[in-house]
Protein backbone atom coordinates (compact mmCIF):
# COMPACT_ATOMS: atom_id res chain seq x y z
CA UNK A 1 0.00 0.00 0.00
CA UNK A 2 1.32 3.56 -0.75
CA UNK A 3 -0.09 7.35 -1.72
CA UNK A 4 -0.71 7.88 -5.58
CA UNK A 5 1.35 10.68 -7.26
CA UNK A 6 -1.49 11.93 -9.63
CA UNK A 7 -4.41 11.30 -7.14
CA UNK A 8 -2.96 10.79 -3.28
CA UNK A 9 -5.25 7.65 -3.22
CA UNK A 10 -4.32 4.87 -0.82
CA UNK A 11 -3.84 1.63 -2.88
CA UNK A 12 -0.54 -0.73 -4.66
CA UNK A 13 0.99 1.18 -6.84
CA UNK A 14 2.35 0.80 -9.69
CA UNK A 15 4.93 2.13 -12.00
CA UNK A 16 4.02 4.06 -14.70
CA UNK A 17 5.41 6.54 -17.41
CA UNK A 18 2.94 9.17 -17.68
CA UNK A 19 3.51 12.12 -20.19
CA UNK A 20 7.54 11.25 -20.16
CA UNK A 21 8.03 11.04 -16.06
CA UNK A 22 8.16 7.33 -14.15
CA UNK A 23 5.42 8.08 -11.24
CA UNK A 24 4.15 5.87 -8.85
CA UNK A 25 0.36 5.09 -9.34
CA UNK A 26 -3.00 3.48 -8.65
CA UNK A 27 -4.84 1.59 -10.68
CA UNK A 28 -7.29 3.35 -11.78
CA UNK A 29 -4.34 6.18 -12.71
CA UNK A 30 -1.88 4.03 -14.55
CA UNK A 31 -4.80 4.32 -17.31
CA UNK A 32 -3.03 7.57 -17.96
CA UNK A 33 0.42 5.89 -18.93
CA UNK A 34 2.58 3.34 -19.49
CA UNK A 35 2.76 0.57 -16.54
CA UNK A 36 6.59 -0.09 -16.31
CA UNK A 37 6.08 -2.61 -13.40
CA UNK A 38 3.70 -4.47 -10.97
CA UNK A 39 2.26 -3.47 -8.06
CA UNK A 40 5.25 -5.15 -5.35
CA UNK A 41 5.06 -4.89 -1.69
CA UNK A 42 6.75 -1.16 -0.52
CA UNK A 43 8.72 -1.50 2.55
CA UNK A 44 7.40 -0.26 5.79
CA UNK A 45 7.97 3.36 7.08
CA UNK A 46 9.48 3.30 9.81
CA UNK A 47 8.55 6.21 12.51
CA UNK A 48 11.00 7.16 15.26
CA UNK A 49 9.56 9.70 17.90
CA UNK A 50 11.02 12.99 17.58
CA UNK A 51 13.45 13.71 20.50
CA UNK A 52 12.32 16.91 22.17
CA UNK A 53 14.37 19.78 21.06
CA UNK A 54 16.11 22.81 23.11
CA UNK A 55 14.32 25.83 22.98
CA UNK A 56 15.96 29.08 23.71
CA UNK A 57 14.47 32.16 24.63
CA UNK A 58 15.28 35.27 25.79
CA UNK A 59 13.67 36.07 29.83
CA UNK A 60 10.90 38.66 30.43
CA UNK A 61 12.93 41.03 32.62
CA UNK A 62 15.65 41.40 29.96
CA UNK A 63 15.68 45.46 29.70
CA UNK A 64 15.96 45.44 33.43
CA UNK A 65 19.00 43.09 33.55
CA UNK A 66 20.39 44.65 31.00
CA UNK A 67 19.90 48.53 32.66
CA UNK A 68 21.88 47.16 35.55
CA UNK A 69 24.45 45.73 34.10
CA UNK A 70 25.35 48.29 32.13
CA UNK A 71 25.38 50.97 34.63
CA UNK A 72 27.41 48.98 36.86
CA UNK A 73 30.08 48.61 34.19
CA UNK A 74 29.67 52.79 34.38
CA UNK A 75 28.43 52.52 30.59
CA UNK A 76 25.57 55.28 28.91
CA UNK A 77 23.71 53.70 26.35
CA UNK A 78 25.13 55.01 23.67
CA UNK A 79 28.42 53.63 24.59
CA UNK A 80 26.89 50.15 25.23
CA UNK A 81 25.20 50.62 21.89
CA UNK A 82 28.49 51.29 20.10
CA UNK A 83 30.33 48.56 21.87
CA UNK A 84 27.56 46.55 20.32
CA UNK A 85 27.44 47.61 17.64
CA UNK A 86 23.54 48.01 17.33
CA UNK A 87 20.82 51.60 17.40
CA UNK A 88 20.58 53.58 20.56
CA UNK A 89 17.76 53.26 20.18
CA UNK A 90 17.09 49.54 19.92
CA UNK A 91 19.04 49.47 23.15
CA UNK A 92 16.74 51.90 24.80
CA UNK A 93 13.56 49.83 23.71
CA UNK A 94 15.01 47.10 25.00
CA UNK A 95 15.92 48.35 28.28
CA UNK A 96 12.30 50.38 28.69
CA UNK A 97 10.47 46.41 28.60
CA UNK A 98 8.83 47.82 25.06
CA UNK A 99 11.16 45.31 23.10
CA UNK A 100 12.53 41.45 23.83
CA UNK A 101 15.42 40.89 21.55
CA UNK A 102 15.89 38.27 19.62
CA UNK A 103 17.99 35.49 20.82
CA UNK A 104 20.66 36.15 18.73
CA UNK A 105 21.04 39.72 19.94
CA UNK A 106 20.25 38.18 23.53
CA UNK A 107 23.70 36.12 23.11
CA UNK A 108 25.44 39.54 22.21
CA UNK A 109 24.97 41.51 24.87
CA UNK A 110 25.24 38.41 27.13
CA UNK A 111 28.71 38.52 25.95
CA UNK A 112 29.40 42.33 26.16
CA UNK A 113 28.14 42.55 30.04
CA UNK A 114 28.50 39.06 31.14
CA UNK A 115 25.52 38.45 31.89
CA UNK A 116 22.40 34.94 31.66
CA UNK A 117 19.33 36.54 29.00
CA UNK A 118 18.77 33.60 27.01
CA UNK A 119 17.11 30.24 28.79
CA UNK A 120 16.74 27.14 27.39
CA UNK A 121 14.42 24.94 27.40
CA UNK A 122 13.06 21.38 26.24
CA UNK A 123 10.29 21.11 23.83
CA UNK A 124 7.96 18.61 23.95
CA UNK A 125 7.74 16.92 20.65
CA UNK A 126 4.61 17.30 18.69
CA UNK A 127 3.39 13.94 17.02
CA UNK A 128 3.69 12.80 13.26
CA UNK A 129 0.55 13.57 11.16
CA UNK A 130 -1.07 10.07 10.15
CA UNK A 131 -2.94 11.80 7.64
CA UNK A 132 -0.62 12.17 4.47
CA UNK A 133 -3.09 13.98 2.41
CA UNK A 134 -3.76 17.16 4.57
CA UNK A 135 -0.25 18.25 4.27
CA UNK A 136 1.13 17.64 1.06
CA UNK A 137 -0.02 17.96 -2.57
CA UNK A 138 0.17 15.42 -5.42
CA UNK A 139 -0.23 15.97 -8.93
CA UNK A 140 -3.55 15.42 -9.26
CA UNK A 141 -3.91 18.49 -6.89
CA UNK A 142 -2.45 20.80 -9.96
CA UNK A 143 -3.75 19.33 -13.59
CA UNK A 144 -6.82 19.09 -14.94
CA UNK A 145 -7.62 15.86 -16.57
CA UNK A 146 -9.22 15.89 -20.32
CA UNK A 147 -12.23 13.04 -20.93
Amino acid sequence: MGTCDLCGRESELYRARVEETLLSVCKACSSYGKVMSQPSKPLKAVTRPKKPEPVESVVQNCGELVRMAREKKGMSQKEFSRKINEKESVLHHIETGRFIPPVQLGRKIELALGIRLVTVEKDEGQPEKADRRSDTFTLGDFIKVRR
